[in-house]
């Protein structure tokens, strides 16, 4: 749960990487943190979306100064467990609440994988061991060594405050355990329903707070692809993939054109193969060349490869449309009209 100290956003951290490499240009890098954020400002660097200029957008990503949504950090400080799991009276397990790694060690049987289900139970409602094994692990969560009510409560260190924080989850004696009521109260302020203040709901969904052997052993059986994409998650890296998989739907989409211009043009070739013409040799040699010369073919397809000579432009002048002799006389009547006009207003002041 702990945020590392000076922790930067990962579109950040993406940018700095690219700045930092000769080889890649700029626009490259920011069409990569254009994908990073979604279809529509990808969409709209390529031009595929009303508006689109086709060119990298303005893409500022927000600075650590500027966690733009983020819950805030917060570091686990104590987990008081009552009737749950191995755990009858109230037992506490007291951390340190800062920067670094924690080692809980006890002998079997001791209650550390009672507390540790405690904790995500309290913050997610649900148990990944529940959830694969023996439907008798979530049936028997609550003690028979105590008769009264179950609980936990997991206080927190949260970033900004000097007093702890308390995340509470309280069951009845004779509540089942979906029966429970889940709290946070914050030191000096009422309880609040629900976790809804701690802004932990979709990080709760990415980064779960026990990573346990079973689940750890569960990811290492099932292959290459889930294994990334399950630490990807817990890693924080999935809106790397996200972006990955957004600019190779681009790149598909985009080479689509180029893959239909290939099939139309071995079609083109199979049909020159067959023809008796020294003009489909010619094209045939053209289109052979890996940037074929465009103006050659299209003058060859509309016959107006021959080269420029006085019988050309005899010939030019012979197709020149005539006009007819009607016509001729109307515009030349039209004319000598509009001469008189000129010449009568050509005296006076009109001078």
């Amino acid at each position: 749960m702990g945020q590392v100290e000076n922790n930067e956003e990962l579109s950040v951290t993406v940018l700095r990487m690219a700045d930092a490499d000769p080889e890649l240009p700029k626009d490259a890098g920011l069409l990569v943190l254009a994908a990073m954020t979604g279809d529509g400002l990808l969409g709209e660097a390529l031009a595929e979306e009303p508006g689109g200029t086709g060119g990298v957008p303005p893409v500022r990503p927000p600075t650590p100064d500027e966690p733009a949504g983020q819950p805030v950090g917060a570091f686990l400080s104590s987990i008081e467990v009552t009737g749950f799991r191995g755990i009858g009276k109230a037992s506490t397990l007291s951390l340190r609440p800062k920067p670094g790694l924690t080692i809980v060690a006890g002998r079997n049987g001791s209650g550390k994988s009672s507390f540790a289900e405690a904790l995500e139970v309290a913050l997610t409602g649900n148990s990944y061991r529940w959830k694969t094994k023996s439907v008798l692990f979530k049936d028997a969560w609550r003690n028979l060594h105590q008769p009264t009510g179950a609980g936990i409560q997991v206080r927190i260190a949260e970033e900004g405050r000097t007093k702890a924080t308390t995340v509470g989850v309280d069951w009845a004696a004779d509540g089942g355990l979906d029966d429970r009521k889940v709290w946070v109260q914050r030191h000096g302020q009422p309880r609040e329903a629900g976790l809804e203040s701690l802004g932990w709901g979709l990080a709760m969904d990415l980064f779960r707070p026990i990573l346990s052997y079973d689940e750890l052993g569960g990811l290492m059986d099932a292959g290459p692809s889930t294994l990334y994409e399950k630490l990807a998650g817990i890693l924080g890296l999935d809106q790397l993939t996200g972006a990955q998989d957004r600019l190779d739907a681009a790149i598909k989409r985009l080479g689509e054109p180029r893959t239909a211009e290939k099939t139309l043009r071995a079609e083109l070739k199979n049909a020159l193969a067959a023809m008796d013409d020294p003009r489909a040799a010619r094209v045939l040699t053209l289109l052979a060349k890996r940037t074929p010369d465009v103006d050659a073919l299209r003058q060859l397809a509309t016959g107006t490869a021959q080269p420029v000579n006085e019988l050309t432009r005899l010939r030019a002048l012979a197709e020149l449309p005539v006009p007819a002799e009607a016509e001729v006389t109307r515009v030349a009547g039209n004319l000598r009209v509009a001469v008189d006009a000129v010449a009568s207003t050509a005296d006076g002041a009109a001078e």
